[in-house]
């Protein structure tokens, strides 16, 4: 059995994937398989992909049919054979110690452990320009819950999960194709918890075909202000702010915790208005009312999400 198993899900990455694979080849730890599922590519992908074959740790799954991100990473899930799983992106490249520091950080980690993360350099494709980013770290529960309403801080790319986190909490969502490792593993949060390395483990590329490339930033937001919304209708308002026992101190805090979430790059406009609603309920202001009306106008009628 293999340390850990690299996932990919990749669709149309002909330009990339061998400098993703050859990243993997590179590294350090070298016990390790690595399956590869092409979502029916339309470019050279399973070529590229196909010539690194011989490499008998490398696996290639392909799917006759487009079907998701979520679909391709549940195949390449499936076939894991090691109790720690990687998601590589097709257009991502580790470092070269990236696998050796994930998996030494993970199983060594206590087993309430479910995923570890690390930073990453961000790589612009059209200057070339590399930019080490230091990612925030988990806070412990009931914060790490209030902190993923704000802001999701594991690049798939950069984590490492134990395979039981799949197999209890997954599959990955196939509906969205907009991270399904956050849906996933913000369900796996009712049993298990995150942590961290200081040290950057990817270069993440960004360029302007991937998923959260600008032209495609609406959907994305739409689908995290979705998964954002599950979460705080999941936990209420007493899984969220336990430590508030009287109303108002539920109320400021509320308050205070959407003035930050809509400060995001990716606002939860949905999920602020449902905790503003669950407070206005409880302690209803003039101002809370106001405030509310306001994000019901910015959103569009199909954007809106029932409570």
């Amino acid at each position: 059995m293999p340390k850990v198993t690299v996932t990919m899900g990749v669709r149309n990455m002909a330009r990339y994937v061998g400098a993703a694979i050859e990243s993997v080849r590179a590294q350090t730890l070298q016990d390790w398989e690595f399956i590869l599922v092409d979502d029916a590519s339309e470019d050279g992908t399973p070529e590229v992909i196909q010539s690194y074959l011989q490499d008998p740790r490398i696996h290639l799954v392909r799917l006759d049919h487009w079907s998701g991100l979520g679909t391709a990473r549940n195949a390449g899930f499936q076939k894991a054979g090691s109790p720690f799983i990687t998601m590589l992106d097709g257009d991502d490249a580790y470092l070269p110690d990236a696998l050796e520091l994930l998996v030494n950080a993970i199983s060594q980690s206590p087993s309430d452990i479910g995923v570890v993360y690390g930073d990453h350099i961000r790589l612009d494709d059209a200057t070339g320009q590399k930019t080490l980013v230091r990612v925030v770290p988990p806070m412990s529960k009931p914060a790490l819950f209030r902190q993923i309403c704000c802001i999701n801080p594991v690049l798939p790319s950069a984590c490492i999960m134990r395979r039981q986190v799949w197999e209890e909490y997954g599959p990955h969502d196939v509906v969205n194709n907009y991270s399904t490792e956050f849906d996933l593993w913000t369900r796996s949060l009712q049993t298990y918890s995150i942590a961290k390395i200081d040290a950057p483990v990817v270069v993440y590329r960004r360029h302007a075909e991937q998923v959260t490339a600008p032209a495609k930033w609406a959907a994305f937001r739409a689908n995290r202000d979705a998964q954002v919304l599950r979460i705080v209708q999941s936990l209420g308002l007493d899984g969220l702010f336990p430590e508030a026992t009287e109303n108002f101190a539920v109320a400021s805090a509320v308050d205070n915790h959407v003035t930050r979430m809509l400060k995001m790059k990716y606002p939860a406009w949905n999920a602020a208005l449902f905790l503003l609603a669950q407070t206005q309920a409880l302690f209803p202001t003039p101002e809370r009312a106001e405030h509310m009306k306001t994000i019901a106008s910015l959103l569009e009628p199909h954007a809106r999400q029932p409570n």
